[in-house]
């Protein structure tokens, strides 16, 4: 059986820490072992009204991001310059669409090699 561990998600990462993970991340490599992403809860359930959603929740409210696009931008844009992929999980179809934004700005940047995921 194969696992995979990521590095949890930071909105402002740091270039040196970064470096680490990578270099842990190439030292732990196995056959059975697989690391280098990131991975990012980008907004809550739809039980608790917090995934964040185009059309209001009855009773009010659109949910809730957990970081804003430009967070967002500039902290892919990181993990992906130190050769991270970035998998992001999205569940409201508000979140859906701001995560395929940020994909779509991703593909035109020259350095972006895209391999990031949604998962939803």
């Amino acid at each position: 059986m194969r696992y995979r561990s990521a590095a949890a998600f930071d909105e402002q990462p740091d270039p040196g820490q970064l470096d680490r993970y990578v270099a842990a991340c190439e030292a732990a490599r196995s056959r059975l072992h697989a690391c280098g992403f990131v991975k990012l809860i980008l907004d809550g359930t739809v039980d608790a009204k917090t995934a964040v959603m185009i059309e209001p929740y009855v009773g009010g409210g659109n949910g809730l991001s957990f970081v804003s696009q430009q967070q967002l931008d500039r902290a892919v844009a990181a993990y992906d310059r130190a050769g991270l992929q970035v998998q992001i999980h999205a569940i409201g179809d508000g979140a859906i669409i701001h995560d395929a934004i940020l994909l779509r700005e991703a593909i035109v940047l020259p350095q972006a090699d895209v391999h990031d995921e949604v998962v939803s």
